[in-house]
C-alpha cells in the first residue's frame, strides 16, 4: 500500500523465534470444501496435488506442517514449481511482477499476504496459467492461498516469539480462544497478535564518468539506516452453522507503526558535499469487515457469497536536514542548510461483492459460473514545509488527490472429465476498468475492458495413468497499478527546489517521477505445453515449455520534458507502455524419493528445479533488452532428510540466479550480480505435544552488489552500489498441552 512518495510494508516476518504455545483441547482443522476434480502425487510426503485439466499444484496442510517454517514467503521459496527474483518476491515462470497473488480466490485487502503466518492457511494453490475463474490479470500465473476455516472446538492458544536478523532483535505473540458447543450452531474465535522488530542497513555507492578522455570520478555516497516495526491485530469470527451451509462474518483490525532514521553522506570530486538526516514515522490503521455465505442445494449446487468492506488510514511524517557545502579551489568554504519537512494522509474506502455458483452436471462437466464487483476510493492529501514555512515551491505537484476506481467482472468455466483418462478445462472472463482522478493539473480518466477465453486439455496415459500431458492456451492480461495512473510527481532530492529559485534543471541519474494516466493493460497469448513422469511411488519429473506474447509492455521511460514545476525542462521518469515482447522458456521440476527405489534407504527426498528462458523486447535495441525477472537461468534443490532413529527432520534449500544487465530504458541499464541463497530447517519432535523448529537463512549473507549506467552527450554514468545483508535466525518452540 502506498502514498505520496512513501511507500508503507509491515515488516512481520522475523529472524530469531522462539515460540511458546498451549493448548487447551485438541484442534483438527476443517478443509475448505472444493469441487475441484484432482489427483493426488506425492501424497505420502506432502499432500501436493494437482487439477487434472489446468496442471494446479497444491500445497496440502502436511505439507506446510513439515515444512517448519513460518510464513508465506517461506514456504514458497522451497516450492519447485515457485521462483524467486533477486529482490525476494515469489512469481511462477521467472516473472513475479506477472504473478497474480489471491486469497480464497479474491484479491487481497490490508494485510501483506507474503507474510500470513502459516497456522492460518489451509492450502496454496500454483496454477501456471489463465483460467477463467480466477481471471484474466496472469499472464505468469496464478498462486492462491486459502486461509484456514474456522474449528468448532474449545480451546485456547498462547504464543510467544523472539528473533533477530543479524543483530537486530524482534519479538512477537499472539493469543487465542475459540469457543462453541456441540448443542449450538454457533461458534466464535478470538486472536490478538502483537509484535515489534527491528532492522539495520549500510551501503556506498561510487559513480564515475568515462568518455574520450577516460575515466573521472564524480562522486563517493555512505548511507545507514534504521528501521522499527510495531503491529498489533485483532481478529473475530463468528460462524453461524445452518442446515445446508453456514455464515461466516470476519472483522479484522490492524495497526502498524514504522520508524526510520537515515544518514547519507555524498561528497563530489569537484568539492561539492551533501549530507542528509532524516527521520521517518507512518502508520497503517485498517479495518476489514467480510461477510461469507456458503450454501449447498441438490439444483442450485454450491453457492460462495462474500461481502467485504474495508478502510484504511495512511499517515507520514517525514523530517530531513539537508546540509550543502562547496569547497573551492582556494580552500574556502560556502554552506548552507534547509530543513525539509513532509505530512501526508491517505483515506482508503473499499467494498468488494463475489458471487460464485458451482454445479456437477452429467456427461462429467463440473460447471462454475460467478462475478465480481469492487470499488476502491482514495484521497491522498500532502504538504511540505521549508524551514518551517510552506514551501511554494512545490505547488504545482498538488496537495490532495481523489481517485475512484471501479472493477466489474463475469466468467464461466467448465472443467469436463470426458474419460477417466482425458479432461477438459474450457472458460471466458470479461472484465471491466474504471479509473477517475481528480489532481492539480485536471481531471483523467482511465477505462479498459478485457475478453480472456482460456482452454485447457489433459490427457493421461493408458498403461501409466499417473503420467500426463498438458497443453494451456489463454489470453491474458496485466492491469495497471492504481499508483501508476496518477500523474502524482515527486521531485528528486538531489536536484530540489526551492522559493527563492524554484526548480532548476537536474540531471539524468537525478530524475523527478510520475505516473502516467495514458498507461493500458498489457496483452498476452499464453502457451504452456507440459508433461509429467511418473516414476516409481511418488518420484516424477515434470517438464514444460512456455511462451509469452506481449503486447503493450509496460515499463519505464526516461525523458527531458518541460514540467508544470519548474520553468525549464527536467529530466522525468514515469511508466509507459514500451511495446510488444516475447518471452520463452523450458523448466524442468522434480521430486524424487530414495525409498521408492529402495526400500532400506534413508528417507531422503530430493526436489529442485532447472529452468531456461529467453525474452526479447521488441521495439528496444539490444543488448539486453530483455524482460525484467527473466533471467537466461535459474536453479533450486531442496533436500529433505527424515532420521530412521530419531524423530528429526533435517531441510535444505539452495538457490542460484546468475549476474545479468538489463536495459530499463533507452538511456539506462543496470547489472545485478549473481546470487546463491542457502538456507537450513531442523525440526526436532519430541512428543505428540512438543515439538522445536531451528531455521538458518540468508546462510552465505551475501552482499549484494549493483551497476547503473546511463548514456549521455558528456559520455558513460556508471555508479556501483553494495549494500549489506545479514543471517537470519529462527528458533521456534511448539507444545500442547
Amino acid at each position: 500500500m502506498s502514498m505520496t512518495g512513501v511507500k508503507v510494508v509491515p515488516a512481520l516476518a522475523g529472524v530469531l523465534g522462539l515460540s511458546f504455545v498451549s493448548v487447551a483441547g485438541a484442534q483438527t482443522a476443517v478443509p475448505a470444501a472444493s469441487g475441484t476434480q484432482q489427483v493426488v502425487v506425492n501424497a505420502a510426503q506432502d499432500e501436493a496435488s494437482r487439477d487434472f485439466a489446468a496442471a494446479k499444484i497444491i500445497i496440502g496442510r502436511k505439507q506446510i506442517v513439515d515444512s517448519g517454517v513460518q510464513n508465506v514467503n517461506e514456504l514458497l521459496k522451497k516450492e519447485p514449481a515457485v521462483t524467486t527474483g533477486k529482490d525476494g518476491k515469489p512469481g511462477l515462470l521467472g516473472l513475479p511482477g506477472y504473478t497474480q497473488i489471491l486469497v480464497n480466490g479474491l484479491p487481497p485487502s490490508g494485510r501483506d499476504v507474503m507474510s500470513l503466518d502459516l497456522s492460518e492457511v489451509e492450502r496454496i494453490e500454483i496454477s501456471k496459467s489463465t483460467t477463467a475463474e480466477n481471471g484474466p490479470f496472469s499472464i505468469a500465473g496464478t498462486i492462491n492461498v486459502v486461509l484456514r476455516q474456522h474449528v468448532r472446538q474449545q480451546q485456547q492458544t498462547a504464543s510467544l516469539q523472539m528473533r533477530a536478523d543479524g543483530a537486530s532483535p524482534g519479538l512477537n505473540g499472539s493469543w487465542t480462544l475459540s469457543q462453541s458447543e456441540a448443542s449450538s450452531p454457533f461458534s466464535s474465535t478470538l486472536n490478538l497478535t502483537a509484535g515489534q522488530s527491528e532492522r539495520r542497513s549500510s551501503g556506498n555507492e561510487q559513480q564515475v564518468l568515462s568518455n574520450g578522455s577516460g575515466v573521472l570520478p564524480q562522486y563517493q555516497t555512505q548511507r545507514t539506516r534504521w528501521d522499527r516495526n510495531q503491529y498489533v491485530s485483532l481478529t473475530t469470527e463468528m460462524v453461524l452453522q445452518l442446515e445446508h451451509g453456514s455464515v461466516s462474518f470476519k472483522p479484522n483490525f490492524g495497526h502498524v507503526q514504522t520508524w526510520n532514521d537515515k544518514e547519507e553522506a555524498r561528497q563530489w570530486q569537484s568539492g561539492r558535499h551533501w549530507q542528509v538526516q532524516g527521520q521517518a514515522s507512518s502508520g497503517l490503521s485498517g479495518l476489514v469487515l467480510p461477510l461469507n455465505w456458503q450454501r449447498e442445494d441438490e439444483d442450485w449446487g454450491e453457492s460462495d457469497f462474500n461481502l467485504r468492506w474495508s478502510r484504511n488510514v495512511i499517515s507520514n511524517e517525514q523530517r530531513r536536514l539537508e546540509q550543502e557545502s562547496i569547497t573551492s579551489n582556494n580552500g574556502s568554504n560556502n554552506g548552507s542548510s534547509a530543513l525539509r519537512e513532509q505530512s501526508a494522509q491517505e483515506i482508503n474506502y473499499d467494498w468488494l461483492l463475489s458471487l460464485t455458483q458451482r454445479k456437477t452436471l452429467r456427461g462429467g462437466h463440473r460447471l462454475r459460473a460467478g462475478l465480481e464487483l469492487q470499488q476502491n476510493h482514495r484521497e491522498p492529501v500532502t504538504l511540505y514545509r521549508l524551514n518551517g514555512l510552506p514551501d511554494t515551491s512545490l505547488v504545482a505537484l498538488g496537495s490532495q488527490i481523489s481517485q475512484w476506481t471501479q472493477k466489474r467482472r463475469v466468467f464461466v468455466q467448465d472443467d469436463w472429465r470426458v474419460s477417466p483418462l482425458l479432461a477438459l478445462n474450457a472458460g471466458v472472463s470479461l472484465a471491466d476498468q474504471l479509473s477517475e482522478a481528480q489532481e492539480v493539473s485536471g481531471a483523467s480518466q482511465s477505462r479498459y475492458r478485457v475478453l480472456s477465453p482460456s482452454l485447457h486439455l489433459a490427457k493421461k496415459l493408458e498403461h501409466d495413468p499417473k503420467s500426463q500431458f498438458r497443453i494451456s492456451l489463454a489470453r491474458s492480461f496485466r492491469e495497471p497499478d492504481a499508483d501508476a495512473l496518477l500523474l502524482n510527481p515527486s521531485v528528486n532530492p538531489l536536484a530540489a527546489c526551492t522559493p527563492a529559485s524554484g526548480c532548476a534543471g537536474n540531471s539524468i541519474d537525478t530524475a523527478d517521477s510520475s505516473g502516467n494516466p495514458a498507461l493500458r493493460p498489457e496483452r498476452a497469448l499464453a502457451l504452456n505445453v507440459s508433461y509429467e513422469q511418473h516414476l516409481k511411488g511418488d518420484s516424477k519429473l515434470t517438464l514444460e515449455a512456455y511462451q509469452r506474447q506481449i503486447h503493450g509492455k509496460t515499463g519505464t521511460e526516461l525523458l527531458l520534458l518541460p514540467v508544470a514545476w519548474a520553468n525549464v525542462p527536467r529530466w522525468v521518469q514515469r511508466p509507459a507502455n514500451l511495446g510488444d515482447a516475447d518471452v520463452s522458456g523450458v523448466n524442468l521440476d522434480w521430486r524424487l524419493g530414495l525409498k521408492d527405489w529402495q526400500a532400506d534407504a534413508p528417507k531422503l527426498e530430493v526436489r529442485g528445479n532447472l529452468g531456461w528462458a529467453r525474452s526479447e523486447l521488441k521495439d528496444w535495441p539490444g543488448p539486453d533488452n530483455r524482460v525484467d525477472g527473466s533471467l537466461p537461468w535459474r536453479a533450486k534443490l531442496g533436500l529433505s532428510y527424515n532420521a530412521a532413529s530419531l524423530p528429526l527432520r533435517l531441510d535444505l534449500d539452495a538457490s542460484w540466479l546468475p549476474g545479468d544487465w538489463l536495459r530499463n530504458n533507452l538511456s539506462r541499464t543496470t547489472y545485478t550480480a549473481h546470487q546463491t541463497s542457502l538456507a537450513m530447517t531442523a525440526a526436532w519432535t519430541v512428543n505428540r505435544n512438543a515439538k522445536l523448529v531451528l531455521n538458518l537463512d540468508n546462510l552465505l549473507a551475501q552482499d549484494r552488489t549493483g551497476i547503473s549506467r546511463y548514456q549521455t552527450s558528456a559520455g558513460t554514468l556508471e555508479t556501483r552500489s553494495l549494500s549489506s545483508s545479514h543471517l537470519r535466525l529462527s528458533l521456534r518452540g511448539e507444545f500442547r498441552l
